[in-house]
C-alpha cells in the first residue's frame, strides 16, 4: 500500500507539471474535435486521443513503468483493483502503434487504444423518415463509413441560398453573387434553397431533413435571378469563381448539354480537381448530344426506379438519381416535395462530396469513374441511354472510394471469451482498422464458424460440436485491401451435464392478485449447481441471483394494474438452463366498482325437475376471483374461473320451491348477486300436461344474413319441463339437447349459401311438441 500511494503522488505532480506548462483544455478539444472529424470521415473505429489502456498478466512480474519502458507512453491513472493502467501517449504518437509496441512485453496480456463506441449512424431529424430517395441510395449504410468532411464544399450555383434557413445555415460559407459581384447570396426564388438541402441540409441536428453529405459545406453561389433564370456568362463566372474559392464540386440543376461556354467553365473548374454534376433536363426529350467527360450528367428516377416522365435522357447521360417527390428546404425557413432533375443532381453532387472526403487525393475522373462503377445496373445490361451506368449506390461508392486509400496496415483484433467453456456460447470480436473493416471470420481448429461484416462481431458457438479438451480460437479480420490481422484464444471445452436444473415459483401462485409489496420465492436445484437464477416481470430483468434463498421483496405498484408474467430462468453451471413462469393480475388502484352477475339458466318462476344445469354469467372491470352459489342460503359449489356452470340434480331435493344465489366476488373484495326462485316439480309429471312447451330463437334472427361460424341461442321453456329440444338445419339434425342452456356454435359453411331454414322442436316431460322455424340467408362465398 505505501508503494501504491507513492506511485499515485508521483503520478499526480506528472499531471499537474503538464497542466501548468500548456492550456491543455483547448488544445485537447482541438485535438479531439480533428481526430474525430478525420476517423468519421473513413468510417474506423472512433479511440480518445492520446490514450492507451494496458493489462497486465496475473502472476507475471512487471518490468519497469518507465516511459521509455512503455513506448514513450506515461502512467496516469489506474483501472479495477490496479491490474490495469491508463498511459498517457506522447504528442505526435501513434496511439495503434502504441499499443502494439506495448503488446511486445511479456508481462503484458491487452494493449489497445481506449476506444470509443458510438449507435449506427442514422439522423434524428424528424422527416427523414420521408426521405425515401435516401434509403433507395443507401445513404444510412453510407454514413456508417464516411459522413463526409468539413473541409469539402459543394458550391450551389444556382438562384442563391436562404441565408437564414435553420437547416442550411450551420452548413453555410461564404458565398458570391456573380450578378452584380457583390457577397449577397440571398435566395430571391427558391430554387437554390431547395437544391442546397438536397445536397447537404444538416443533418442529425434534431431537425427538418437529412442532406446526402452530412458533414459537407454549401458555398452559395448566385447565378440566377429572381425569374430562376441564370445565363451561360453567369454559369461561367460561377464555376471560375467557385474553384477559385476552394469548391470541390460544384452543382448546376440547369440543362446546361448544349451550352460551349458553360462547358469551359467545367473544364475549369474540373482542371482545379473539382467534379461538376447538371441535370439532364425536365423536357422529357431525347438528347444526341454526345457526353461531355467534365461533368456527371443525371437522370431522374422514382421509387421503384424506373425514368421518370419529365426527364430527359440520351447520350450524355451519365447516372441516375431519384428526382420526384423529394422532401427537402424551401425558401422562407420551411419544407417541400420537389420534383425535377434539379433534385437528382444535387444527390449525386452530395455523393460526390463523401468520395473527396474519403479520400481527397482522388481526381475529378476517378470520382467520376467509382459513381459509375458502383451504381446499381437500371434498363439494359451496362451503360444506356435512358440510366446511362445505373442508379447511384451511396454505399457501394464509399467502399469504392475507400478502396483506393494507400494502406498496408493490417487490422487491429481482440477475442473476448471465456476460457472455459461449455454448451452453446457467445464470443465477440472487436476489430479496428485505420480505413475500414470489411469482414471478420471466426475459427474453431481451423474450421470456419461464422463470417461478420459488422465490429464488433459476435458469434454463437455450440461447444458440444466438439470434444472436451483444448481449442484454439482464431479470429480474422480483412481490410478493403485484402490486409488481414489475427487474434488467438486457447480454450478449454468442458462438456458432461446436460441435464437442465428444477425451478419454480413458491409465491405467488399462477393466478394470483396481487397488490402493495409482496415476497417473490422461487425455489431452484440441480444435479450439480445452480449458477444463477433469473427474476423477470414481463421481460424486464428485476434481479439475478447468485446463491439462495432466491428471495426478494418485489412492489406490484412499479408496473401497471393489469394482467403481468412473473418468470423465473435458473441456470447452472453447465450452462443448462429452465424456466418457471406465473401469471398474476395487479390490482393496485382503488376498486370501488363490483362485478357483474346473473342467471343464464334457470330464470325465476320456471318450473324443473330432473337433472339441469345451472349457468351463471359473471364479469368485473379488473378480475372475478370467485363466483359462489347457493340454495336456500345453503354453499352448493364455489367456481376460481368459468364457465360458471354446474349440473344440478333436482331429485336430491323435495319438491318445492326453492331460491338459487349467485354471488361474485372481484379482486378487491366487492361483492355482487343475483337471485332467482324456482320450483323443482319431479312429481307432476305424473299428472295428465295437454300444455305444449314454448320455443322460439333468439340467434340468429328471420330473415338474418350469415357466413362463418355463429352462435345458435334458442329459448326453451315449459309449464313442467322441458325435455329436449332438437335443432335442425334444412331438416338435418344437428343437436338434440337435454338440459338448457340451449346454446351451441354452428358452421354456415356446412349447407350451401342462400336461404336456409333453421328448426327448433320444443318436447316436454309428456310429449308435448312445439316447434320455432326461421329462415336465415347463408352468404360465405
Amino acid at each position: 500500500m505505501p508503494g501504491r500511494r507513492k506511485w499515485h503522488r508521483t503520478t499526480m505532480r506528472l499531471w499537474k507539471r503538464l497542466l501548468e506548462t500548456r492550456p491543455p483544455g483547448r488544445l485537447i478539444v482541438v485535438a479531439l474535435l480533428t481526430l474525430l472529424a478525420a476517423c468519421s470521415a473513413l468510417g474506423q473505429m472512433r479511440y480518445v486521443p492520446g490514450r492507451v489502456l494496458v493489462k497486465f498478466r496475473d502472476g507475471v512480474v512487471r518490468l519497469p513503468l518507465s516511459p521509455e519502458a512503455l513506448a514513450g507512453a506515461v502512467p496516469v491513472g489506474q483501472l479495477g483493483r490496479g491490474e490495469a493502467l491508463v498511459l498517457a501517449v506522447p504528442r505526435g504518437a501513434n496511439e495503434i502503434a502504441t499499443a502494439r509496441a506495448l503488446r511486445m512485453r511479456p508481462d503484458v496480456e491487452v494493449a489497445e487504444p481506449d476506444y470509443l463506441f458510438e449507435p449506427q449512424a442514422a439522423p434524428n431529424d424528424p422527416q427523414f423518415p420521408s426521405q425515401w430517395h435516401l434509403a433507395k441510395i443507401q445513404a444510412p449504410q453510407a454514413w456508417d463509413l464516411s459522413k463526409g468532411s468539413q473541409q469539402v464544399v459543394i458550391a450551389i450555383i444556382d438562384s442563391g441560398v436562404d441565408p437564414s434557413h435553420p437547416d442550411l445555415q450551420p452548413k453555410l460559407v461564404p458565398g458570391w453573387n456573380v450578378l452584380d459581384g457583390t457577397a449577397n447570396w440571398a435566395d430571391d426564388y427558391g430554387h437554390g434553397t431547395a437544391v442546397a438541402g438536397t445536397a447537404a441540409a444538416a443533418t442529425n441536428n434534431a431537425a427538418g431533413v437529412a442532406g446526402v453529405a452530412w458533414d459537407c459545406r454549401i458555398m452559395p453561389v448566385k447565378a440566377a435571378g429572381s425569374n430562376g433564370y441564370a445565363t451561360s456568362g453567369t454559369l461561367y463566372d460561377g464555376l471560375v469563381w467557385a474553384a477559385d474559392n476552394g469548391a470541390k464540386v460544384a452543382n448546376l440543376s440547369f440543362k446546361v448539354t448544349d451550352s460551349s461556354f458553360v462547358k469551359m467553365g467545367m473544364q475549369y473548374f474540373v482542371s482545379n480537381g473539382g467534379v461538376v454534376t447538371v441535370s439532364a433536363g425536365n423536357d422529357g426529350a431525347q438528347a444526341t448530344t454526345p457526353d461531355n467527360p467534365n461533368c456527371l450528367t443525371v437522370v431522374a428516377t422514382d421509387s421503384y426506379d424506373q425514368k421518370t416522365d419529365f426527364s430527359a435522357y440520351g447520350s450524355n447521360v451519365d447516372l441516375a438519381a431519384p428526382g420526384l417527390n423529394i422532401l427537402t428546404t424551401s425558401k422562407g425557413g420551411g419544407y417541400a416535395n420537389q420534383s425535377g432533375t434539379s433534385f437528382s443532381a444535387p444527390i449525386v453532387a452530395g455523393a460526390a462530396a463523401i468520395l473527396l472526403s474519403v479520400n481527397p487525393s482522388l481526381t475529378p475522373a476517378q470520382v467520376t469513374q467509382i459513381l459509375k462503377d458502383t451504381a446499381d445496373d437500371l434498363g439494359n445490361t451496362g451503360w444506356d441511354n435512358v440510366y446511362g451506368a445505373g442508379r447511384l449506390n451511396l454505399r457501394k461508392a464509399v467502399v469504392g472510394a475507400l478502396q483506393t486509400l494507400d494502406d498496408q496496415e493490417e487490422p487491429e483484433v481482440s477475442i473476448n471469451a471465456p476460457t472455459s467453456l461449455n454448451g452453446t456460447v457467445q464470443i465477440t470480436v472487436n476489430a479496428s482498422d485505420n480505413v475500414y473493416v470489411d469482414s471478420v471470420d471466426l475459427y474453431v481448429d481451423g474450421n470456419l464458424v461464422g463470417r461478420s461484416t459488422t465490429s464488433p462481431a459476435t458469434f454463437s458457438w455450440d461447444t458440444t460440436t466438439v470434444a472436451n479438451g483444448n481449442h484454439l480460437l482464431v479470429a480474422k479480420a480483412r481490410d478493403l485491401k485484402a490486409n488481414e490481422g489475427y487474434a488467438e484464444l486457447p480454450v478449454t471445452v468442458r462438456n458432461g451435464d446436460t441435464q437442465a436444473p428444477q425451478v419454480s415459483f413458491a409465491n405467488p401462485a399462477n393466478g394470483a392478485n396481487l397488490w402493495g409489496r409482496l415476497r417473490v420465492r422461487i425455489n431452484a436445484q440441480d444435479n450439480t449447481a445452480v449458477r444463477s437464477v433469473k427474476f423477470y416481470v414481463d421481460n424486464t430483468l428485476i434481479r439475478t441471483f447468485t446463491a439462495a434463498p432466491y428471495e426478494m421483496d418485489w412492489s406490484s405498484a412499479s408496473v401497471p394494474d393489469g394482467a403481468h408474467t412473473l418468470r423465473a430462468v435458473a441456470e447452472d453451471t453447465s450452462g443448462n438452463q429452465a424456466t418457471a413462469q406465473v401469471s398474476v393480475q395487479v390490482v393496485n388502484n382503488v376498486d370501488n366498482v363490483p362485478p357483474t352477475v346473473s342467471f343464464q339458466f334457470p330464470r325465476t318462476g320456471q318450473r324443473i325437475n330432473g337433472g339441469v344445469v345451472l349457468s351463471v354469467n359473471a364479469q368485473d372491470d379488473r378480475v372475478v376471483r370467485y363466483v359462489r352459489l347457493y340454495v336456500n342460503g345453503t354453499l352448493l359449489r364455489t367456481f376460481t374461473a368459468g364457465p360458471y356452470e354446474m349440473n344440478w340434480s333436482t331429485k336430491a331435493v323435495p319438491d318445492g320451491t326453492y331460491t338459487l344465489r349467485a354471488e361474485a366476488v372481484d379482486g378487491l373484495g366487492n361483492t355482487a348477486s343475483d337471485t332467482v326462485t324456482v320450483t323443482v316439480d319431479n312429481s307432476s309429471v305424473a299428472y295428465d300436461d295437454n300444455e305444449a312447451p314454448v320455443v322460439a330463437f333468439l340467434n340468429p334472427t328471420n330473415g338474418q344474413t350469415v357466413s362463418g361460424t355463429l352462435t345458435i341461442r334458442i329459448d326453451g321453456r315449459d309449464n313442467v319441463g322441458v325435455e329436449s329440444i332438437r335443432f335442425f338445419a334444412d331438416g338435418v339434425l344437428i343437436r338434440t339437447f337435454t338440459y338448457g342452456p340451449y346454446t351451441m356454435q354452428w358452421s354456415s359453411k356446412s349447407v350451401w349459401d342462400g336461404p336456409r331454414v333453421l328448426r327448433a322442436v320444443a318436447r316436454d316431460k309428456k310429449g308435448n311438441e312445439s316447434v320455432a322455424e326461421i329462415t336465415i340467408n347463408v352468404k360465405n362465398y
